[in-house]
């Protein structure tokens, strides 16, 4: 499975139009997981260089955004 950083623009009331980012493996897609480009690359890589398995991939993402 390849990880791949996922750049996309979301609208909301608060914040308005603004960059985010998120990962793609396949069909398993996380959305708007920061808005910070450079520590979604090293997640990727992580996520890439330990060859995590898709049934963890959310998993990873959790214990990242909970860190």
């Amino acid at each position: 499975m390849v990880y791949k950083v996922l750049e996309e623009t979301v609208t909301d009331e608060e914040q308005g139009q603004r960059l985010t980012y998120g990962i793609i493996a396949g069909a398993a897609v996380v959305s708007d997981i920061s808005d910070k480009r450079e520590a979604v690359e090293r997640l990727v890589e992580l996520l890439n260089t330990r060859q995590v398995p898709l049934m963890h991939f959310k998993d990873v993402i959790e214990d990242f955004l909970t860190r």
